[in-house]
């Protein structure tokens, strides 16, 4: 996968290839772009590795004037083997004069001017909450954002549309210019959903280098169905309100943890949300976690359940020689042993691309997370893979739900943006002084 920005130039309407080379200065290179294609088109790792024993340029980065860069690598090349060499275009080797002033051209058609002596532009992707709140987005602006980013994988059309309100809004207002950046998703291979795992709910103290805890874990204790949350607590656990009715500051809390590690809490302060508690050593809790009260060296103990833990996000574990079934829907599973004599259901995860695993072949390898780990493809049908894992840490490794999937020796032949991504760009067309797209179809 890589990342590619298509520019346009207002006023804002398509343009060919041919037609956004008007317009531009002679210098702007846009024509160069089918000599640059045609350059890229072969492997030349090997007369790479030829002309640099020759201690000529590689043509590693022949980005501008491509010709004129290969003319004067052939002209060098000539005057070693002893033969007669002139140059046939008048360009400057690799543009060394005039590409960082034609980029900066560029650049400022582009991104518009930066401030002050930056040679960059801030860029800043705004969250889903710009939508609806104008300060946000004001402040970003009063903070220096040149270019406004909308990630057009997230919302949708009328979102966007107030968003950019807002930015051209607070431009207008602070009497500068901010581009807006759209950006589409592109066709993303992607797993998919995965059955939330146990709630479990780690808390861990802050340790020194040494590993003495200098300030204990801490959470909140707060009756069920309660929203607000306990002052002081990132995270608010709910317990049986009468449990919270004679609690106070200083009072014990013993449990046995989700791995059966006995550990203490102790009430640090009440508020009329819950209890802030404590703990100096790391503790995981879980729904069936019992918490004891205690107050006094011989006060009876009272006990009480934890509850509305946060669902934890869903993980397959897979190990080396573990069986995957790679599909297009449905949530995915872990391996399933069964009796002896049958065999075990391997794990299955959905993918977002049906298209890209119709055109999987068997054998071919493939990757998960950024190639963390991965396997080779068995047996491919009906746009279902049948994989095994080879490629994993002893340990095994977790494949989560939205992980990419990576298929390095699959040629595959996706459209750039999908028919979702066309109905957005008609929005995209309306407001945006850019467009890109995050992620396109990688062949090789």
């Amino acid at each position: 996968m890589t990342d590619h920005t298509l520019e346009r130039t207002r006023p804002m309407a398509w343009r060919s290839p041919a037609e956004a080379n008007e317009g531009w200065d002679a210098d702007a290179g846009d024509a160069l772009i089918p000599e640059i294609w045609a350059l890229r088109h072969a492997d030349l790792c090997q007369l790479q590795h030829r002309l640099v024993w020759a201690g000529v340029s590689s043509r590693g980065h022949a980005e501008s004037p491509v010709l004129a860069n290969l003319d004067k690598v052939l002209g060098i090349l000539r005057r070693i083997a002893g033969r007669p060499s002139t140059a046939l275009l008048p360009d400057e080797p690799g543009g060394v004069n005039r590409g960082a002033a034609r980029q900066a051209r560029r650049a400022q058609v582009l991104f518009g001017p930066t401030a002050g002596q930056r040679a960059v532009r801030m860029m800043v992707t705004l969250p889903s909450e710009a939508a609806h709140d104008e300060a946000l987005v004001a402040r970003r602006v009063v903070g220096g954002m040149e270019v406004a980013r909308i990630n057009c994988a997230h919302d949708a059309p009328p979102q966007w549309a107030a968003m950019v309100a807002w930015v051209r809004r607070a431009a207008q207002q602070a009497r500068r210019s901010v581009w807006v950046l759209m950006d589409e998703a592109g066709p993303k291979l992607h797993s998919g959903t995965v059955a939330a795992g146990v709630a479990v709910v780690k808390f861990k103290p802050q340790c020194d280098v040494n590993g003495h805890t200098i300030a204990p874990a801490r959470f909140g204790l707060r009756p069920v169905g309660a929203t607000q949350a306990v002052p002081g607590a990132a995270v608010s656990l709910g317990v049986d309100p009468q449990a919270l009715v004679p609690a106070q500051v200083g009072d014990r809390i013993d449990l046995t943890d989700a791995r059966g590690a006995r550990r203490r809490l102790t009430v640090v302060a009440r508020s009329d949300a819950g209890l802030l508690v404590a703990c100096e050593r790391t503790v995981y809790l879980s729904a069936e976690t019992n918490l004891r009260w205690r107050r006094g060296a011989r006060a009876a103990a009272r006990q009480c359940r934890l509850a509305e833990l946060p669902a934890q996000p869903g993980r397959l574990h897979l190990n080396r020689t573990n069986r995957l079934d790679l599909g297009t829907q449905g949530l995915g599973h872990g391996a399933v042993t069964v009796a002896a004599g049958q065999n075990a259901r391997p794990a299955a995860v959905g993918c977002t691309l049906p298209e890209a695993l119709a055109q999987a072949l068997a054998g071919p390898r493939f990757y998960f997370d950024d190639r963390h780990f991965g396997g080779s493809m068995q047996r491919c049908s009906h746009g279902r893979v049948q994989a095994g894992i080879t490629d994993a840490r002893d340990s095994g490794d977790n494949l989560a739900a939205d992980n990419g999937v990576n298929l390095p020796d699959t040629k595959l032949h996706l459209p750039a943006v999908t028919a979702q991504e066309q109905e957005g760009l008609v929005a995209v067309a309306q407001h945006a002084d850019m467009v890109g797209v995050s992620w396109t179809p990688c062949t090789r």
